[in-house]
């Protein structure tokens, strides 16, 4: 082990073959003096007390699963990618089934007795729903995404000195524990108020609405004199910080999605990696829930039924482009950043 030399971690220090040699025994007969000796090990352990398993289905890990999941889905060819998707899908839609209130947002755990969630079931989850909404442009998720922010910014925030607190203003006591901390540190999980900020700055550009962008800011504000501090553990905070100040990125690509040069669209805008940018897949027939206001300006001017990407951040937005080259162009030096700017 890393931190004490003395103690090890079981592994194959020589194969069957180099003991049989070594040994000047058959390799079979070394095969079989293993077999029996890994059979005595497992009798000699049986009897020992197992380990505590903990199965709760914590709702801000299985949010993180659900953005995991969906991400390998978009970039994992073949039937994986689907396989990937769907179970995300899944996962969510328990999610909202068993653990998620219109008044309360997200509990703390998926099944069992009622559980008051945390922050970072509440932060975590908004992604989770975002990342599910650009997925499949389904507006229940985009809706449930943004009405858990809220709750989260009434029931979390601290709106005299920015950030959020770790318990919702009106949580049970807890003895010891109840004292309300703004966890900002990433260990083992990134800092929920730096996700907390990544969320609001998600929601701004899905909504135009300030109100998210200024609290984003604030969040920010709050952590900027102790994130160096922190070094390492401060890295959720500057991914926060870079968003905010390079604005998402918003790709629409139209055109039916059995269309050779739409997928060859989709996967030039998929290629290039932009921290916050979001694909939008808008096929005929298909409604955007929720959109910033420059999209909403443009995408009915675009033709539905061909393939064209649309390249946005806050309110500019690129000329529309059928060239997959162009579009990588486009993500690549950054085009729509430098125009915002």
């Amino acid at each position: 082990m890393h931190h004490n030399p003395a103690k090890n971690v079981l592994w194959i220090a020589r194969d069957a073959a180099d003991i049989a040699k070594t040994l000047s025994l058959d390799e079979s007969v070394a095969r079989l003096t293993i077999t029996r000796a890994k059979g005595k090990l497992l009798a000699a352990r049986k009897p020992r007390p197992t380990p505590y398993v903990d199965k709760t289905m914590y709702v801000s890990w299985n949010a993180m699963f659900v953005s995991a999941y969906l991400e390998a889905g978009r970039v994992w060819e073949g039937a994986g990618s689907n396989n990937c998707r769907m179970f995300a899908l899944k996962t969510l839609d328990r999610m909202l089934k068993e653990a998620w209130s219109r008044s309360r947002g997200f509990a703390h755990r998926i099944g069992g007795p009622a559980l008051e969630g945390s922050l970072d079931d509440q932060v975590f989850s908004v992604l989770a729903l975002l990342d599910a909404y650009e997925a499949t442009l389904e507006p229940r998720y985009f809706a449930v995404a943004q009405k858990t922010m809220d709750l989260a910014i009434s029931r979390y925030g601290d709106a005299q000195n920015g950030g959020f607190f770790d318990r919702p203003s009106d949580a049970a006591p807890m003895g010891g524990l109840e004292v309300r901390r703004k966890p900002f540190q990433d260990s083992p999980t990134p800092g929920a108020n730096s996700v907390a900020a990544i969320a609001l700055i998600r929601m701004y550009a899905f909504t135009g609405d300030d109100r998210y962008h200024a609290l984003a800011k604030k969040t920010l504000e709050a952590f900027a004199g102790v994130a160096p501090q922190y070094g390492l553990f401060a890295a959720t905070y500057g991914l926060a910080a870079t968003l905010f100040a390079n604005h998402p990125v918003q790709v629409v690509i139209t055109g039916n999605s059995h269309d050779p040069a739409a997928q060859a669209l989709e996967a030039a805008a998929h290629r290039v990696f932009r921290f916050g940018k979001s694909v939008l897949r808008l096929s005929p027939g298909t409604q955007l829930a929720a959109l910033a206001g420059a999209l909403k300006e443009t995408l009915p001017h675009l033709p539905v039924d061909k393939p064209t990407a649309l390249l946005c951040s806050g309110n500019t937005c690129l000329p529309p482009t059928s060239d997959p080259a162009q579009l990588t162009a486009y993500l690549e030096n950054g085009a729509v950043g430098a125009v915002t700017s």
